[in-house]
């Protein structure tokens, strides 16, 4: 259309619609097949089903970050198609697609918070929750930096598309692009802590946090054009995300705990290794310094004894990772976590909803050895007693 044809930005909009109108159609026609286990049903409400707003809060913060978003974009063009007119609005674009591109990157780093966080907020493991935001911090900045710091000495990169020869733009762009890729760092942490207050189910907090951005971010944008012109919305942009920070670091617990090192927490045991005989008698031996000797009689009959029966000295498994963990309830919780095509112990009852067992007052029963999977991995846990 643009090139063929000659057209200007309408045919890039009508291909942009069609393109999201196709791809809506194609899912259309997978959700309506009735042998795809994922597809479109009546929707039949049980007692104890979560209701639609407990469905849909967990992703309200997302949806509020792109609306504020969309509101923050109308306010910076404003600004500076009323500063700098062409030119302003061409900074605009050349920092929005950067930004566009940044975000893309930090939501690879930080969505990943949501299911892995939330599993080990489901089974009470707040040390599997800090190892969650440690690990995801340390690899979205080895993400982040490499771009940031090839931005930062030849700025001029995000600025070859758009072949611009504007001497305004040439010369107050590279100043918005460093800042602005700088600024992502600041908007990487801000994200990660708000996806973890989702991930453990609070959201008014992660909500609140996009709305101080916007009542900081747009009114800072309007004030700062007096004496910083072109440059005003990525400073409010920098002083939003830090008054952000603040508030997620001072106001909303603990949150920056994990982000730096290892913390143990609730974790009593952590052993990791191949899943065989050898292991399975190193792990019996700590395991009976740190249970009772009914809690150790227990976890022995009901699950390491029937692992023994099922390895053999000359076959081994993946790796795997054996924890115990002392739970929120105070009971001890001990998992075993590996990878496998099929389950170790067959005949263990799977984890199932307790919705429709009103007398029943908690999910996963005492004393019993269960199977699940977590996070890709298949999963034999068993809850004992107090310690």
């Amino acid at each position: 259309g643009v090139y063929v044809f000659g057209q200007g930005i309408w045919i890039v909009a009508f291909g942009t619609v069609m393109g999201s109108v196709c791809c809506f159609l194609v899912y259309l026609l997978h959700f309506t097949k009735k042998d795809r286990l994922c597809r479109l049903v009546k929707p039949e409400r049980k007692k104890g089903d979560p209701s639609m707003l407990e469905i849909f809060k967990p992703g309200s913060a997302e949806a509020v970050m792109y609306l504020f978003f969309a509101i923050q974009l109308i306010v910076q063009n404003f600004v500076l198609s009323e500063d700098a007119g062409t030119s302003g609005l061409g900074n605009s674009t050349v920092v929005e697609n950067l930004t566009l591109v940044f975000t893309i990157v930090i939501a690879g780093c930080t969505d990943a918070i949501y299911p892995m966080t939330s599993a080990y907020y489901g089974e009470q493991n707040q040390s599997g929750m800090l190892i969650v935001k440690r690990i995801l911090t340390k690899f979205g900045f080895i993400m982040l930096l490499v771009p940031i710091v090839i931005l930062c000495v030849w700025p001029g990169l995000a600025m070859i598309p758009y072949k611009i020869d504007d001497p305004v733009m040439v010369s107050s762009l590279p100043f918005a692009i460093r800042f602005i890729s700088l600024n992502q760092l600041l908007v990487f942490v801000d994200t990660l802590m708000i996806d973890y207050l989702s991930a453990t189910e609070q959201e008014g907090k992660a909500n609140l946090a996009f709305v101080i951005q916007l009542v900081v971010q747009i009114p800072m944008t309007l004030l700062l054009n007096k004496w910083f012109g072109m440059n005003s919305p990525w400073y409010a942009s920098f002083i939003a995300q830090v008054i952000v920070l603040i508030y997620l670091c001072f106001f909303c617990g603990d949150l920056p705990k994990g982000i730096r090192r290892f913390y143990r927490k609730n974790l009593l045991i952590l052993k990791g290794g191949k899943l065989n005989l050898d292991f399975m008698s190193e792990f019996s031996k700590a395991a009976e310094d740190v249970l009772n000797d009914k809690q150790f009689d227990i976890l022995k009959h009901k699950m390491i004894e029937p692992i023994f029966n099922v390895l053999d000295d000359n076959t081994t498994t993946p790796y795997c990772t054996f924890t115990i963990l002392e739970r929120n309830d105070d009971k001890l919780g001990v998992i075993l976590r590996y990878e496998g095509k099929k389950d170790l112990l067959d005949d263990l009852p799977e984890i199932k909803s307790d919705n429709d067992d009103e007398n029943k007052k908690e999910e996963v029963p005492t004393d019993i050895c269960i199977k699940s999977e977590f996070l890709g991995m298949r999963r034999i846990m068993i809850l004992l007693g107090k310690r």
